[in-house]
């Protein structure tokens, strides 16, 4: 597997930065990474004076390639500085390989990565035979929690154990179970609570009609508590505020970060828009698809905290073919406070043919984005084309006074 990526600093549009090719090969279970600079032509100085008034500055960022041979990355977490994520779709029937950690086959796994080094190195952590991993996180005794995508919330049998029994069953709060709908991301509190999305399913047209679903929380005690009237379009990843009082989330198929405030037994209320992504995007990229005669919007997806309060969203695509013109454009973005795109990782050329499903900060302000080949990772083409791409960001993960294991908006 070779993948290839430039890295830039941020610059503004009339900057010509140094181009870094940095090309990360595996062959047979070893991982090179060989880098070669370029000095781009001389440009013109960019001006000390501000932008005029109305032009955006482009905070443009691009990585290196740190890990490949996943099928479908998703659900980054950090912790003890280890990055852990799910491969959401590690099944393939007839097929048999095998790698380090020994035979593949297993309907998702979790993976714990070490990030300190490049190329960094994958133990797989967890197997779920049962069906594919999700959203996942820490409960404050120190065990994990994992969705299970068809029925529910999981729960390890003890701290770092990798083996997981059933916490939670969460199909009373879906539509058609496995047909109608599914389970994807979830966030744990720093109180323990549990709150998990619910997603119709977009490979079914029949449930494409009614898109919205209400939030599910679990709480410490493996309890369901439905947030009935939360009605999310899509719920894909979100956080917790360090203060504990406020959960976001990106609604994929609405376009917008959506904020709801946290009561003291946990419920939500108060629902509002925290960022238009659709707003926003077209404001920031004012050019972008210009040649394919509409406007459109970036699919949200993976979400996390950074210490400056601003949120960086993962974008899987930007119509709903999840495919244009060979490629997903997809990549991410980071939201102020205020709603607006300050930088942005990929998109305007796309993100070497992949979309991003989500993402993850750690303390050394290095933003983790898991790229993915196309939605699912159910066609042969798609099977271990994933990747983990590193890129320098403006700002470390959120942490929190109230957990030790808060990262970037995450228990």
């Amino acid at each position: 597997i070779e993948s290839s990526t430039r890295s830039f600093s941020p610059t503004s549009p009339a900057a010509m930065p140094t181009t870094i090719t940095t090309t990360t090969t595996t062959t047979a279970g070893v991982t090179t990474t060989a880098t070669e600079t370029v000095s781009a032509p001389d440009a013109p100085a960019a001006p000390d004076a501000p932008e005029p008034e109305g032009e955006l500055p482009r905070g443009e960022l691009y990585g290196e390639v740190i890990a490949t041979g996943f099928h479908f990355n998703e659900g980054p977490r950090m912790k003890g500085g280890k990055l852990y994520c799910v491969d959401f779709v590690g099944y393939e029937a007839g097929t048999h390989q095998t790698d380090t950690d020994g035979p593949l086959g297993d309907h998702g796994f979790i993976w714990e990565v070490d990030v300190s080094k490049t190329p960094a190195t994958k133990r797989r952590y967890a197997a779920f035979p049962d069906g594919p991993p999700s959203g996942n996180g820490w409960l404050p005794d120190g065990r994990m929690v994992c969705v299970n995508v068809n029925t529910g919330l999981k729960v390890e049998t003890k701290a770092g154990s990798g083996l997981f029994v059933d916490f939670c069953d969460i199909t009373p709060g879906m539509k058609g179970p496995g047909v109608l709908d599914f389970i994807n991301d979830a966030v744990v509190s720093p109180t323990g609570n549990t709150y998990v999305g619910i997603d119709f399913n977009f490979f079914n047209p029949e449930a494409h009609g009614t898109p919205g679903r209400d939030i599910a929380m679990v709480t410490p005690k493996g309890v369901l508590k439905m947030q009935k009237g939360t009605d999310v379009s899509f719920p894909n990843g979100a956080v917790i505020t360090p203060d504990g009082k406020t959960y976001i989330v990106a609604e994929s198929m609405a376009s917008q970060l959506t904020a709801f405030d946290i009561a003291k037994d946990g419920t939500l209320s108060k629902k509002r828009v925290w960022a238009d992504g659709a707003a926003a995007y077209r404001e920031y990229f004012p050019d972008m698809f210009a040649e394919f005669g509409e406007a459109r919007s970036p699919i949200l997806d993976g979400i996390c905290l950074d210490a400056e309060g601003c949120i960086w969203c993962a974008v899987c695509g930007t119509d709903l073919s999840f495919q244009l013109d060979g490629g997903q454009l997809g990549g991410a973005i980071r939201f102020n406070k205020e709603g607006k795109i300050t930088h942005h990782v990929g998109m305007r050329r796309g993100f070497s043919d992949n979309g991003v499903a989500a993402v993850m900060l750690d303390d050394q302000s290095n933003l983790y984005l898991m790229t993915n080949k196309e939605i699912g990772g159910h066609n042969s083409h798609g099977r271990e084309n994933s990747t983990i791409v590193k890129v320098k960001a403006p700002a470390p993960a959120a942490t929190s006074k109230l957990s030790k294991t808060y990262n970037g908006g995450y228990c």
